[in-house]
């Protein structure tokens, strides 16, 4: 009798153990992926994710009531001053979006446009290439060379 008693529980220890084991597994896998999910959408500084499609502006019509510009000639009293091109440096940290580094570069002065940088960007194709690093560029390189470094790709 007192080996059926042992028997039994030894059993029923083996079972409570295994699901005990399979609770736990199922937690910390439910934890990590609620927490990879969460919503921040009580906290005050939370940052919304703005999708590259609704980030473009649509072109502005030029208005019909406006006359036309008369292009304005440099005099000759007045010289012009060309500067050399000189090396920026910038980061790309890491999370940043297309339009965090759009915005940076436009604060550094290598871009005219934040949404033409995009545009661009996903014309061809490498908004998901960009890297992250530390970057020297000539102030003068085109917009194209300069996502072609950014993306570690070559033109």
């Amino acid at each position: 009798m007192m080996e059926k008693i042992k028997d039994l529980l030894y059993d029923v220890s083996d079972i409570a153990l295994s699901l005990l084991l399979v609770a736990v597994i199922a937690l910390s896998i439910t934890y990590k992926i609620t927490d990879a999910f969460t919503l921040s959408i009580f906290e005050p500084d939370a940052t919304t994710v703005i999708p590259v499609s609704e980030q473009l502006a649509p072109p502005e019509e030029p208005s019909s009531e406006a006359p036309p510009e008369e292009p304005v000639e440099p005099s000759e009293d007045e010289p012009v001053e060309i500067t050399p091109p000189t090396k920026v440096q910038f980061k790309i940290e890491q999370g940043m979006t297309g339009y965090n580094i759009a915005n940076l570069l436009h604060e550094k002065g290598l871009i005219q446009s934040i949404d033409n940088f995009i545009a661009r960007v996903e014309e061809l194709k490498l908004g998901s290439k960009l890297r992250t690093g530390t970057y020297s560029v000539s102030s003068a390189i085109d917009m194209d060379e300069l996502i072609y470094v950014i993306a570690g790709q070559r033109p």
